[in-house]
């Protein structure tokens, strides 16, 4: 097979050792920690003296063939030059892969870890991040000690480019005021959003002009969660009633797999393309939710 399995620790090269045969060498990709400030993925990889070991070894073991590189400092990160810090760190285990492997077939996979301007960190006191130029900049200075080696360079933007584009569409069901705070309760809780509790959301109020509004409200999901809460003082139209839609955006991301059904079901997904939309999923019912159920051996 032509897949690279990257290994994460020393435990699971050893364990790809005694499954790869000298018959069908295994490709192996080595996962480097590379800290590069506060905040980085400290949990993952090894680190860049026992990668350059395990290279080693794996260049002497005709099971094995090394063949990649990889790294992943992080989520959401605005500062650019946290990544040309932890790629210029990954560099010395690059050259000992390249020692082994002609660099042509090599991979260096820098990972990804960019941020998105609409999913602020609800503990940032600013966010301001800069434009893509200003990583891919940060992305090159880094790999620029690596030279024209011929590797293929890998890139894991995957959330930076979705986020963005994804919106949840929700009704208002109710409207009351809490200790002097006009509230919404709205159809979509935070088990559509599940990341809700760590970025905020841009809301706006469908078919209405939110610019023009002078009242701030909170807007509540329909879960049975006090930390069911979806927007706090946001602005919108003073005449927003049960029946209108309230729309979170930046929610294409982690939030389409990491959805899950608690209270309520999850929605359905609805693409659009070009003027033109289809059904992705259709929306969840409880029966739906209950038909991967196994019924008790004890009724």
């Amino acid at each position: 097979h032509d897949a690279v399995i990257n290994v994460d620790s020393v435990r699971e090269f050893e364990r790809l050792r005694r499954l790869a045969t000298p018959d069908s060498p295994a490709r192996v990709g080595i996962r480097v920690r590379c800290e590069s400030g506060e905040g980085s993925w400290s949990r993952f990889g090894l680190p860049p003296e026992e990668a350059e070991r395990v290279l080693a070894t794996a260049a002497g073991d005709d099971r094995l063939k090394p063949m990649a590189v990889h790294q992943h400092i992080g989520s959401n990160i605005a500062d650019p030059q946290r990544f040309e810090s932890a790629i210029r760190n990954l560099v010395p285990v690059v050259e000992t892969l390249f020692s082994y492997t002609d660099p042509t077939d090599c991979i260096v996979d820098v990972g990804g870890g960019f941020p998105v301007e609409c999913t602020r960190p609800v503990d940032a006191e600013e966010w301001d991040p800069p434009g893509i130029q200003a990583f891919a900049t940060a992305v090159y200075r880094g790999l620029d000690e690596i030279g024209s080696s011929g590797a293929t360079i890998v890139i894991e933007p995957g959330r930076a480019l979705v986020e963005p584009h994804g919106y949840l569409i929700c009704e208002v069901i109710d409207w009351y005021t809490i200790d002097g705070r006009e509230s919404l309760v709205i159809d979509g809780g935070a088990n559509t959003v599940p990341s809700i509790y760590v970025y905020e959301r841009p809301v706006s109020f469908a078919g209405h002009d939110s610019a023009s509004g002078t009242t701030d409200y909170d807007i509540y999901g329909p879960l049975c969660l006090q930390s069911d809460q979806l927007g706090s003082g946001v602005t919108g139209p003073d005449t927003i009633q049960p029946g209108d839609y309230v729309v979170l955006s930046g929610v294409g991301g982690y939030d389409v797999p990491g959805a899950y059904s608690w209270i309520r079901p999850r929605p359905a997904i609805v693409a659009e393309w070009e003027g033109q939309t289809k059904m992705v999923r259709n929306a969840e019912t409880p029966t739906s939710v209950r038909q991967e159920d196994v019924q008790s051996a004890f009724e």
